[in-house]
């Protein structure tokens, strides 16, 4: 941790290291986006498609889903883009996003469990 970084609040589960889960956000369905981790407070996104590199910024309010082939990691969300980067590996261009959850918002048993057993 460097300095100017503060201590996460949550513990997060590398979800792309062990399961394929993609988010979809509302109004821009024609892009699944890479789900990355996931905590209780957010979860970070990849933006690999170019078209999306420019379309999200930092504070934006907005809502989705998180779609799998297995229907107990599922869930609906609303949160705000609180960050994002934007890096590059050769000539391909990405950006990570982070979205934190608004208060409502509950994370399925399934994904409490993975998080739970990252603790252990």
């Amino acid at each position: 941790m460097t300095p100017t970084q503060k201590p996460r609040k949550y513990e997060r589960f590398i979800v792309s290291q062990h399961l394929d889960c993609k988010v979809m956000l509302k109004g821009y369905e024609s892009q699944l986006l890479q789900l990355s981790d996931i905590s209780d407070g957010g979860m970070m996104v990849l933006l690999t498609a170019k078209d999306d590199l420019d379309r999200f910024s930092s504070p934006q309010e907005i809502s989705g889903e998180i779609v799998s082939d297995n229907t107990d990691l599922r869930m609906h969300f609303s949160g705000t883009i609180v960050w994002k980067r934007s890096f590059s590996e050769g000539r391909a261009i990405f950006a990570s996003m982070g979205i934190q959850f608004a208060s409502d918002v509950k994370l399925p048993a399934a994904i409490r469990e993975m998080l739970s057993a990252e603790d252990d």
